[in-house]
């Protein structure tokens, strides 16, 4: 084959071209001699260029260093020379003898014949490469360790599902050995059943490119337990980008959820205790100024804690005008002195009324001395403050009636035997406190003041009420006297009973005694007579007696009848006073158990009245039964009207309860709108309770007057008797609380007795509560979807999402096991954020017409950051804010004192639909419409079900739909589950339906955008 040559000319042209590209390029014959080489790669070797020209390149420098690579080379050469294009590493000799790496390529130059005519061979230096490469090397090998060392679970699932990798941890986690697991299909294999189909959506979408983050669920051991485990996956993809496989790595948080839930649970244990003792907490944080108040602490200042911002200004205010000197100093004291603090002081309520409490206070300080945070508790102290000054009062009313009795008795006694018994009579009396102790003081001080030469009598009843009630004589005789009659005339102090002021028969029952000789002197307490004193001469001084030898004159006996007339009736006097005393001690005693509001007793006294009748029981076996009661809907009346007429009512549904008891029992206001009855019992026991309980049922659900408006309200009531139910008041009252709380999740607006399997529900809820609490960081819960469809075309235009939990043990629940319950503890508020996100993050996935429901709890109003949630949410997924339709009932409407409608013109700024839910179920629908402009109105399903019956639902229907339709607004009819129920709603005006006539909630996975219902299964048959 004839040698290629290249003029000198073109070589240096050629040259100075090379020389300016490629690390090393040359052109060859085809037998490999140098025909031409740029520049660097001289350079590198140290050559000159006559040094390579005319040479072999495997007879050149740069491979004298290895004969292996020298036949490399050759070899490839008489390759490029058949016409092949051939790639090869090697490596060459530089300079200074160093060995560099290059990667090369041989290309064929062919004529027009297709023969071989030369040979061009390029290089590049890869020595770096190389040294990368083995560094990603060493970097992989370190990272295979780490991963297998790792004590996270680290999985690799092909697209189907099957497990390609596990790492050891894995292994000692689960009990598994990897050659088990290998090639097993993970959703089958090692997730609960309940898992499976969430825990396979969460794959489907994470492989589709949406990165999963947090999501929590249960895998199982080879000895049958579960671990809660926390995954984060990312999808493997090929030089293509298409994905592959998922990678996996988990952890085990099965003790961080348990901590959680347990941490929960305590929490909610703290504030009912709270609650049940009145007692808040509040920390300070002095930094920054920041105070903390818990939900006791706004309940007992009264303040709604999602409007309130707590501050220690803000405090100051809520304190009585005339004690904030005297708090503010305690505590800036406390902060001076570095000692805890305590003070009692009063509120002001924001009706006036006034609050005591007991404040308790202790602050940290730094190092150096500065005041770091401070923390404490108030107490609500008012009952007790209420009785204690109730009582100081009396007790300061007695003192000024003991040393005015004292006076009065220094002057009405003759003799200091007489003002010495008469004292001691007195002070003995002040200490009694009911009024059959005070009267048996009485009876042995009359006996023994008038002992010798008279006989006493003292005639006593209840003091108030003027009812005599017995006779109690000491002498030598018995005195029968009807005192009714007796005393009936008598308008003066001193009543001689004799033939002339005495009524007719009443000597002829005195048996041993002249009446005319007697002194009858009332016992007179408020106006009232509830006894007489009576005094009758000693046998040896009646006028009709013997006389005895010696016997005084007549008119000395006559100066000392009467001097012991005018003792008898300074007696009477100082003890119709100290008397009345007693009656007016017992009074104060008893309005300080009263509730201030309803003026029934409140529930220290009730507790103590249980304990009462719990002795007696012990002592003769008589029989009682504990009620507790609250009012059904008092909230929304107390919402939409305000709280002065919720006090208002409190206080009738007080007076009604007062009026339906039987005299001896008793009633009490617990708090807010709970009641106590303690129902005295006759033999029929249950029957006894049962019929006061529907009495009470009766009474409290007639009609109210508030403000020119009929209200209705119904009574819930738990009934526990004593003893089975109860050895003690706490008890008896907890379980009474139980059979309340029954009654209360079976629909409200009845009664039921206590039984020993509440408890257990009880504990149950609570269990049912803290596994709640841990759902949502568990990954427990799901959105189904129900579709929205146009009335005309049966399209849907919308899905409402619906919340769905998938319970460890109970399955998968509708919102109606879990949402109320979320709202009570206050959950629904994380719940919601949840709910609102994923809503949107699953709606980015539909067709761009389609657009989402969510429904707002009313509890999410309440706190006030809900425009704040609903921005973030559309931000974060990236839904247009066109597309998301917000839901709230007319519930959350009736609390807007919580609130205002700017809210809602604030949410519809953002660009979001809000839909007013259950339309025509509240008070003032068409007024809200008045008030804002919704977007939709939803028809309360109440309506649908009756709309082909023969009642005025139908009516109402129209009426809606027309007016809806005059303002620009749509109607959603809810709950269709019949073509008859279409056709006529359809016919009403409504322009949406929804209901399972066009299909059931369903997941996201399952949906269908397309034409739905009756009328598709028809096309699809035709």
């Amino acid at each position: 084959m004839e040698q290629t040559s290249i003029s000198e000319a073109d070589g240096y042209r050629l040259g100075a071209v090379l020389d300016s590209l490629f690390s090393f390029i040359g052109i060859f014959a085809v037998d490999g001699t140098f025909l031409e080489v740029n520049r660097r790669p001289l350079d590198l070797a140290g050559l000159r260029r006559e040094d390579a020209i005319g040479k072999r390149i495997w007879d050149s420098f740069w491979l004298s260093h290895s004969p292996d690579q020298q036949d490399v080379l050759r070899a490839a050469f008489r390759r490029a020379a058949k016409g092949d294009t051939v790639r090869l590493d090697l490596t060459i000799r530089a300079d200074a003898d160093q060995i560099v790496a290059i990667d090369g390529t041989l290309v064929p130059l062919l004529d027009e014949s297709g023969q071989v005519t030369a040979i061009i061979g390029s290089a590049a230096d890869v020595s770096d490469r190389e040294t990368i490469l083995k560094q990603l090397e060493q970097e992989k090998d370190f990272a295979e360790n780490l991963v297998e060392m790792a004590p996270v679970i680290v999985l690799v699932l092909d697209k189907d599902g099957k497990i390609t990798h596990a790492n050891p941890h894995f292994e000692q986690l689960t009990g598994y050995s990897i050659a088990e697991i290998h090639g097993k299909d993970w959703f089958t294999t090692f997730l609960p059943e309940r898992e499976r189909e969430r825990v396979e959506r969460v794959f489907r979408q994470a492989l589709s490119g949406r990165p999963s983050r947090g999501n929590t669920n249960a895998i199982l051991t080879r000895d049958g337990r579960e671990i809660e485990v926390e995954w984060h996956d990312q999808a493997i993809r090929d030089e293509t980008g298409r994905p592959v496989s998922l990678l996996a790595v988990g952890q085990d948080v099965s003790e961080r959820l348990a901590a959680q839930a347990a941490m929960a649970a305590s929490e909610a244990r703290l504030k009912e205790a709270q609650r049940i003792a009145g007692l808040g907490n509040w920390e300070l944080d002095l930094r920054t100024g920041a105070l903390h108040w818990s939900e006791e602490i706004f309940r007992l200042f009264e303040l709604d804690a999602s409007v309130f911002t707590p501050s220690y200004e803000a405090f100051l205010d809520v304190v009585h005008e005339d004690d904030r000197a005297l708090v503010d100093a305690a505590y800036n004291r406390s902060l001076t002195d570095r000692m805890p603090y305590e003070v009692i002081h009063r509120l002001r309520m924001p009706d006036g009324r006034i609050k005591y409490v007991h404040e308790r206070g202790v602050t940290d300080f730094s190092d150096d001395g500065t005041p770091l945070r401070s923390a404490g508790t108030v107490l609500d102290i008012t009952e007790q403050r209420l009785a204690e000054n109730a009582l100081k009062e009396a007790e300061r009313r007695s003192a000024d009636l003991v040393a005015e009795l004292k006076t009065t008795v220094a002057t009405m006694a003759r003799r200091d035997r007489e003002r010495v018994l008469l004292n001691q009579m007195l002070e003995m009396l002040m200490s009694c406190v009911r009024g059959e102790d005070a009267l048996d003081v009485v009876h042995a001080f009359s006996k023994r003041i008038f002992r010798g030469r008279y006989g006493a009598i003292s005639i006593h009843g209840d003091p108030g009420s003027g009812e005599l009630r017995g006779v109690r004589w000491w002498g030598r005789d018995t005195l029968d006297v009807d005192m009714r009659a007796a005393l009936a005339d008598s308008s003066h102090a001193a009543c001689p009973a004799n033939e002339a002021t005495a009524p007719s028969g009443f000597h002829e029952r005195c048996r041993g005694c002249n009446p005319k000789n007697l002194v009858c002197v009332p016992l007179v307490c408020d106006g009232d007579t509830f006894g007489a004193l009576v005094v009758e001469p000693s046998p040896g001084d009646r006028d009709d007696g013997p006389r005895s030898v010696g016997a005084r004159n007549d008119g000395a006996r006559n100066d000392e009848a009467r001097n012991d007339r005018e003792l008898a009736v300074a007696v009477a006097e100082a003890l119709s006073l100290a008397l009345s005393n007693v009656e007016m001690r017992r009074r104060l005693e008893r309005e300080s158990t009263k509730d201030p509001l309803t003026q029934v007793y409140n529930r220290r006294f009730f507790l103590d009245t249980v304990a009462e009748a719990m002795a007696q029981n012990a002592k003769d076996g008589t029989r009682f039964a504990v009620h507790v009661l609250d009012l059904d809907d008092f909230k929304a009346v107390n919402d939409r009207f305000g709280h002065p007429c919720g006090d208002t009512l409190i206080e009738m549904v007080a007076q009604r309860l007062t009026a339906t008891i039987r005299s001896g029992d008793t009633v009490a206001r617990l708090g807010g709108d709970e009641f106590a009855i303690l129902e005295r019992l006759g033999s029929g026991l249950r029957d006894d309770a049962a019929s006061l309980a529907k009495r009470i049922l009766r009474q409290v659900g007639q009609p109210f007057h508030l403000s020119g408006h009929q209200v209705r309200v119904g009574a819930s009531i738990g009934i526990a008797l004593a003893p089975e139910h109860g050895v003690d008041a706490d008890v008896l009252l907890r379980s009474a609380d139980l059979a309340l709380y029954k009654v209360k999740s079976e629909g409200r607006r009845g009664f039921r007795f206590f039984e020993s399997e509440m408890d257990e529900e009880v504990r149950s809820r609570r269990a049912f509560e803290a596994d709640l609490m841990a759902a949502l960081s568990r990954g427990e819960l799901e959105l189904h979807y129900q579709p929205i469809v146009a009335a005309s075309t049966r399209e849907p235009v919308s899905f409402e999402a619906l919340v769905r939990w998938n319970h460890p043990g109970a399955g998968l629940l509708s919102p109606d096991r879990f949402i109320p319950i979320a709202e009570d503890t206050g959950l629904i508020v994380p719940i919601g954020r949840w709910i609102l996100r994923k809503a949107c993050s699953d709606a980015m996935s539909w067709p761009a017409h389609i657009k989402v429901a969510v429904n707002i709890s009313p509890v999410q109003f309440r706190t006030g950051d809900i425009v704040d949630v609903v921005a973030s949410a559309l931000r974060e997924t990236g839904l247009e804010p066109g597309r998301l339709e917000l839901e709230i009932t007319e519930s959350v409407l009736l609390q807007k004192y919580d609130w205002d409608f700017s809210l809602l013109h604030r949410l519809r700024d953002l660009g979001v639909a809000v839909v007013l839910d259950d339309f025509g179920t509240g008070y003032s629908s068409l007024g809200y419409l008045k008030e804002f402009r919704f977007s939709k109105i939803k028809i309360d399903r109440s309506f649908v079900a009756e709309v082909s019956g023969a009642g005025d639902s139908g009516a109402i229907v129209c009426a809606v739909a027309g007016l809806a339709r005059t303002m620009g607004i749509d109607t959603t009819a809810e709950g269709i589950e019949t073509e008859e129920q279409l056709q006529l709603l359809r016919v009403a005006g409504c322009t949406q339906m929804q209901g399972y006539l066009f299909a059931k909630p369903r997941p996201v996975g399952a949906l269908d955008f397309k034409t739905t219902g009756i009328r598709r299964r028809h096309r699809a048959t035709a």
